[in-house]
């Protein structure tokens, strides 16, 4: 008699969790990683879903979650554009520095070998490779002028820049542990960024163009 191949029902969808399951990745044998619709990313650990851990990981291009890779344990990856180091506690954005005309910063699929080296996969033919883990290192300054202000900054600071037409640049804010804190676009030449929600200290506000042009700026929030 031929074998018989047969699926157990393990969870049907409720209210609550993403309608549309994409991506499904076991960090180790007993907790499984799942994501699709609306940014949300489902830690599930010995197949409890009722008490699932959910993460929301937005990106400004793509709310659907395209693919979700452990490497290693602690070491995971989300739509080429979050990285984990300690098991999915926090997810830090790590945005690629380049984005060619009509693709969106999430690639299709991921691949990696081991916790530095990986590939990705996106639309029209575009393949990525790392080999130290998705972090992007290069050093071309912008050509750009950039200003922020006021400095020490409360709830708002606002960056200037003579932005050219129909460019956009990508920022980070890191705390002195280089810890990102908050992230987004830049696509005016004068933008307000609210700082209300982070804690008061001394941070990097990081600049980064689609030609992977960066420039860095510091602040104090009070």
């Amino acid at each position: 008699a031929e074998d018989t191949i047969i699926w157990n029902c393990l969870y049907e969808g409720e209210s609550g969790m993403s309608n549309e399951l994409s991506s499904v990745c076991f960090a180790d044998e007993n907790t499984i990683f799942t994501g699709g619709q609306e940014g949300e990313v489902y830690k599930i650990i010995n197949n409890d879903f009722q008490n699932r851990i959910t993460y929301q990981v937005d990106n400004i291009h793509s709310p659907f979650i395209t693919t979700i890779v452990f490497p290693t344990q602690s070491i995971g990856y989300i739509n080429n554009l979050y990285k984990t180091i300690d098991f999915g506690e926090t997810w830090s954005f790590q945005p690629y520095p380049f984005n060619p005309v009509g693709t969106s910063s999430a690639m299709n699929d991921m691949f990696f070998l081991n916790e530095n080296t990986g590939y990705a996969v996106g639309h029209h033919g575009l393949m990525l490779k790392t080999m130290n883990g998705g972090v992007f290192i290069k050093n071309e300054l912008l050509s750009i002028n950039v200003d922020i202000y006021p400095n020490p900054a409360d709830d708002f600071v606002y960056i200037t820049t003579d932005l050219p037409q129909h460019e956009t640049f990508m920022f980070n804010i890191l705390d002195i542990n280089g810890k990102i804190v908050k992230h987004g676009v830049i696509d005016d030449k004068h933008k307000k960024i609210s700082i209300a929600n982070i804690k008061s200290g001394r941070y990097i506000i990081k600049l980064i163009t689609s030609k992977g042009e960066i420039n860095c700026k510091s602040f104090v929030k009070l």
